[in-house]
C-alpha cells in the first residue's frame, strides 16, 4: 500500500504543518508603546524639549536592545519582551534624569545676536551654513563710514552657533549652525527663520549652505562678486540683482529640496546649476545677458525668459530625459535625439543674450518658457 507523504517529514523541529503557533518578537510592539508614552508625556508637559533632546544622546541603547532582541529574543516571546522593556526602561529613565545630569546643556532655546563692522576691508567673503534652519538674508539700508557693520544676524537656535570673523583687506566672516537638532520643529523654531542683514555697499562673495529649512535670499540690493547656494531637501528662493557695470558668478545645487532663482531686468551673470532629484526653476528679467550650464538627474528644470529674450539652446548630452523648447526655433546645429543647438530670432544681432547649456540630463526634463 502507497503511503502518502507526510508533511510533518518537511518542517523544522519544532513546528507544525499548518500550525497556528509562530514566534513573534515582543520587542518592536514595547518599543513603539514606549514612543507613544514619551509623546503623551511631552503633551502633557511631563518632560520638556530638553528630555527629548537626550534621546539624540541616547540612541545606541536602542541598537543595543536590539542586539539582545536577536540574541536571546528567539528563544520565546517573553524574552523579546523582557528587552523591549528594559530598553525602553532605561531610555525613558536616562531620558528624565538626563537635565539634571547636565546632558541637555545644549537643548536649551536660545536668540542671540551678531554683528560686525565693515572696518578697513575693500571686499568682503560671507559663509552661512543655515544647518537645518531657515533664514530671511536681506540687504541692511544704506550707511557709511568704517563701523557701518557689514553683517547683522538675529538667530533662534539649539545646539550651539559659531562666528567668526577676521581683520583682513577682505573680510572673511561666517556664521555657521552646529549640533542642531532633530527635534526642533516641536516647538515652531523652524518657523523663526533666521534674519540676516549684509552691507549693501561692499562687494560681496556670499556662501550659503542649507539642509531642510525654507529661505529666501533678496540679494537684490547687494553688489555681489559671487555667489553659491547649496541646498538639500528644503525650499529656497534666491533673488539675484543686476550689479551696474558688472558681471558675476552663480552656483545653485539643489538635492531633493525646491529651488527658485529670479534675476532681476539687466542682470549680468554666468550660472553654473546642478539639481539632483528636486525642482529647478530660474526667471530671468528682461535685458538679460546670461550663461547657464545645467546638470541634473531625475528632477525637473524649468527656465522662463522675458517677452522678446535673444536666447540661445545647447543640449549636449540626455539619457532618457525629455528636453521641451519654444516653438519658432532655429534648429543651427543637429545631434542624436534631443540633443542639438537652437537659437531665437535675430539672436547673432541682439544686444543682450541668453545662452543656456544643458551639459547631461538624466531621466529628469528641462522646460525652456519664452514669453510672450
Amino acid at each position: 500500500m502507497q503511503q502518502g507523504n507526510d508533511p510533518s517529514q518537511f518542517e523544522p523541529a519544532g513546528h507544525k504543518f499548518g500550525s497556528r503557533y509562530r514566534y513573534r518578537s515582543l520587542f518592536w510592539p514595547i518599543v513603539l508603546i514606549g514612543a507613544g508614552v514619551v509623546w503623551l508625556l511631552y503633551n502633557f508637559d511631563v518632560v520638556s524639549t530638553a528630555n527629548l533632546g537626550i534621546l539624540g544622546i541616547l540612541w545606541p541603547i536602542l541598537i543595543i536592545g536590539i542586539g539582545f532582541d536577536l540574541l536571546i529574543g528567539h528563544r520565546s516571546p517573553a524574552w523579546g519582551a523582557v528587552a523591549g522593556a528594559v530598553t525602553v526602561g532605561l531610555l525613558i529613565l536616562l531620558m528624565l534624569l538626563g537635565p539634571a545630569f547636565g546632558w541637555a546643556k545644549d537643548t536649551d532655546l536660545k536668540t542671540q545676536h551678531f554683528t560686525t563692522p565693515v572696518g578697513q576691508a575693500s571686499s568682503a567673503e560671507i559663509d552661512l551654513d543655515l544647518g537645518r534652519y531657515g533664514a530671511e538674508v536681506r540687504a541692511l539700508s544704506p550707511a557709511t563710514g568704517p563701523d557701518r557693520p557689514l553683517l547683522v544676524a538675529d538667530v533662534t537656535y539649539r545646539g550651539s552657533v559659531e562666528f567668526e570673523t577676521d581683520e583682513a583687506a577682505t573680510k572673511a566672516a561666517s556664521l555657521a549652525a552646529k549640533g542642531d537638532s532633530w527635534w526642533q520643529w516641536l516647538d515652531g523654531v523652524k518657523e523663526k527663520p533666521w534674519q540676516i542683514g549684509l552691507d549693501p555697499s561692499m562687494p560681496l562673495s556670499l556662501k550659503v549652505q542649507a539642509s531642510s529649512g525654507a529661505s529666501v535670499l533678496d540679494l537684490t540690493g547687494l553688489r555681489l562678486t559671487a555667489v553659491e547656494v547649496d541646498s538639500s531637501s528644503g525650499d529656497m528662493q534666491v533673488l539675484l540683482p543686476a550689479v551696474s557695470g558688472q558681471s558675476y558668478t552663480v552656483g545653485l545645487r539643489a538635492s531633493s529640496g525646491e529651488m527658485k532663482a529670479q534675476a532681476a531686468d539687466g542682470a549680468d551673470l554666468s550660472m553654473n546649476a546642478e539639481m539632483s532629484s528636486g525642482d529647478t526653476e530660474v526667471t530671468l528679467g528682461k535685458d538679460s545677458d546670461v550663461n547657464l550650464e545645467f546638470r541634473g538627474s531625475s528632477g525637473e528644470l524649468t527656465v522662463h525668459l522675458a517677452p522678446g529674450q535673444a536666447f540661445r539652446v545647447e543640449v549636449r548630452s540626455v539619457s532618457s530625459g525629455d528636453v521641451k523648447l519654444p516653438q519658432g526655433l532655429t534648429e543651427v546645429a543637429q545631434g542624436d535625439e534631443e540633443e542639438g543647438i537652437w537659437e531665437s530670432q535675430g539672436y547673432g544681432s541682439a544686444q543682450h543674450k541668453v545662452e543656456i547649456v544643458i551639459e547631461h540630463m538624466s531621466s529628469g526634463s528641462v522646460k525652456i518658457e519664452a514669453g510672450s
